[in-house]
């Protein structure tokens, strides 16, 4: 599918975007592994969909302002992007942490959204489900953390300049999710405000945020049902892509609701 890469000012940030494909727009906020390129499930979706992709301050291509210190601040960054894209009301579709911020977009502007997908999303914690810990996790064994088959998995040549992006999006991730780790403790609270149609998509075998956390997002959203995807790690996009544009795409086909 042919999409366009270019690079928008948002709130006085150079911000990376992929965009492509036609129809309704779907905003997909990516997880803290960073933006990778246009892939499959891009693809997929982008056949009924406008798919707006952009890379996160801090990640990728996009700068990282001196400001962006937390989650909330990320949020409102999104907020100034959806105005700079003349968004009024959108498909929001975030993963992990991307997930985590779109679950915090939802409850600050819920109107702004139409129907709301979470995939493997990080933003609550309860002690009865422990997160692994990212920062303190050595490079073979995040790799079990993030799939349910690793070896299915390439591995990517780390260059210099991969090696930057990983570096720059650590150093982001430490900023935005570090204390508290990986959560906000006030967004349970705050999830009864989101009367929006939600997805919430699970790999069965998740052993970063483990699927439980599938269940208290439900419990806490009003208009939420989940969808766990058999033989599947934290990382659906990368393991799952298929199976994930089409629950997706029928999701959003439906109206958001079941069919």
């Amino acid at each position: 599918m042919r999409h366009d890469e270019k690079v928008l000012e948002i709130a006085g940030v150079r911000t990376h975007v992929l965009d492509g494909g036609a129809g309704e727009p779907v905003v997909y906020l990516h997880g803290a592994g960073g933006p990778g390129l246009w892939n499959a499930w891009h693809d997929a979706l982008a056949e009924r969909h406008r798919v707006i992709a952009p890379s996160h301050p801090g990640f990728g291509d996009s700068e990282r302002p001196e400001w962006l210190l937390g989650i909330d601040d990320m949020v409102f960054f999104y907020l100034d992007f959806l105005d700079a894209l003349g968004l009024d009301r959108v498909n929001v579709v975030g993963s992990s942490v991307g997930g985590w911020i779109a679950a915090e977009l939802a409850t600050v502007q819920p109107t702004r959204i139409s129907r709301l997908v979470l995939t493997a999303a990080a933003g609550l914690y309860t002690p009865e489900l422990p997160l692994a810990d990212l920062f303190f996790t050595a490079p073979e064994d995040l790799r079990k953390l993030l799939y349910h088959d690793p070896s299915a998995i390439p591995v990517p040549e780390m260059t210099p300049e991969l090696m930057r992006r990983v570096h720059r999006g650590q150093v982001t991730m430490a900023r935005i999710a570090w204390s508290p780790y990986l959560h906000n403790p006030k967004l349970a609270r705050r999830l009864a405000r989101v009367h929006v149609p939600t997805l919430l998509v699970w790999g069965e075998s998740d052993r970063l945020i483990p699927p439980g956390y599938a269940e208290l997002y439900r419990k806490l959203l009003p208009d939420a049902r989940i969808a766990y995807i058999p033989r599947c790690g934290h990382n659906v996009l990368v393991e799952r892509p298929r199976e994930f544009a089409t629950l997706v795409a029928e999701f959003l086909g439906s109206g958001g609701r079941p069919a």
